[in-house]
């Protein structure tokens, strides 16, 4: 770029001065990134990327019961709607909402907010719960206040038993499938409790 001299006057003599341009950077994507204050500004985020999905570790605050509780609500509503002819949800989507439901167990527990999650869910459920409930059956209680007890620990009994293998939230539902479904995981956690039991 040709820079031309521009000339003032300074105390009567002519002085040539020259004026540098906006400096420009490239970034390693190949865009230009300026020096002005808009290329500075962070941009927004949401607690989950999507409806299915809660917002990853790391993000710039806690996932919140309220919001899980939530979209949880939302799909099972949706569920429902899609299987309006028969008397329980189809076994895909009862699978889709449960690994959210992991999901969010999953991010509570790295981020330590387990105790103050259970806490929140119990303050805001429309129902009664045992005290020693785990939190698996809190949330599904909290989140589905319609679904009867027997299938709602049925439903924990699939979060617990991934908890327990400790299942990353992307394994969770090949690892459903491979214990034979939530009724597998229910089998599962009865005789692990029959084995505490005998001790």
């Amino acid at each position: 770029m040709e820079l031309r001299p521009t000339r003032m006057l300074n105390q009567g003599h002519l002085r040539p001065i020259v004026v540098e341009p906006i400096r420009r950077r490239q970034t390693t994507q190949g865009r230009i990134a300026t020096n002005s204050a808009a290329s500075r500004i962070p941009t927004g985020g949401t607690l989950t990327r999507n409806e299915n999905e809660p917002q990853q570790a790391g993000g710039k605050r806690p996932l919140s019961t309220h919001e899980v509780v939530r979209v949880l609500r939302r799909m099972f509503k949706k569920a429902r709607r899609a299987s309006a002819d028969q008397a329980r949800l189809h076994r895909e989507a009862q699978y889709t909402i449960l690994k959210r439901a992991y999901s969010a167990l999953h991010r509570w527990k790295q981020d330590g907010v387990s105790e103050k999650a259970e806490r929140e869910l119990r303050r805001e459920t429309e129902l009664a719960i045992a005290p020693r409930s785990s939190l698996p059956l809190v949330l599904i209680r909290s989140a589905f206040p319609k679904v009867d007890e027997k299938a709602a620990s049925k439903w924990a009994a699939a979060l617990e038993m991934a908890e327990r293998d400790r299942i990353a939230p992307r394994h969770f539902l090949a690892f459903l499938r491979e214990i034979g479904g939530i009724e597998g995981a229910h089998q599962r956690r009865a005789r692990l409790r029959r084995k505490h039991a005998r001790r």
